[in-house]
């Protein structure tokens, strides 16, 4: 009976420690795929934020490069102002306030612009907290 139960009990010793080891494996390995997992998660976001941030500096340079020509459309008004009031200046009046019409209306299609870009910016970042918040759960 000695030696049977012996047998039994290091039988059970063996389980339990194959058992132990298949947990320890099983735990290992969901860590790793967890570990993965974040590792794309962060990779996502870095590569989001990356285009998000190119896009940010492409509408900045687009809004520098339409305040540059709205700035030469100025400069070009009023040497053509000068030159007109220098004729008559009744027909420099009526002039000047077309042009002062046509600039305002364009500065207010920046300023448009310049909300839109802005607000394109702030949904990118919204969705990017998100996607922060969805990849932490």
């Amino acid at each position: 009976q000695a030696p049977y139960r012996q047998e039994m009990r290091l039988h059970a010793e063996e389980v339990k420690s194959k058992a132990r080891r298949a947990i320890e494996h099983e735990k290992m390995d969901a860590d790793l795929q967890l570990a993965k997992q974040r590792a794309e998660t962060k990779k996502a976001q870095a590569v989001f934020e990356s285009k998000q941030q190119l896009e940010e500096e492409q509408e900045e340079e687009k809004l520098f490069l339409e305040q540059q020509r709205i700035q030469r459309i100025r400069l070009e008004n009023e040497r053509q102002v000068q030159m007109l009031r220098e004729e008559n200046s009744s027909a420099v009046t009526a002039r000047k306030m077309e042009l002062d019409g046509d600039l305002e209306r364009r500065q207010l299609e920046l300023e448009r612009d310049r909300e839109a870009s802005v607000q394109a910016r702030d949904a990118a970042r919204r969705e990017t907290d998100m996607l922060e918040a969805r990849h932490v759960l």
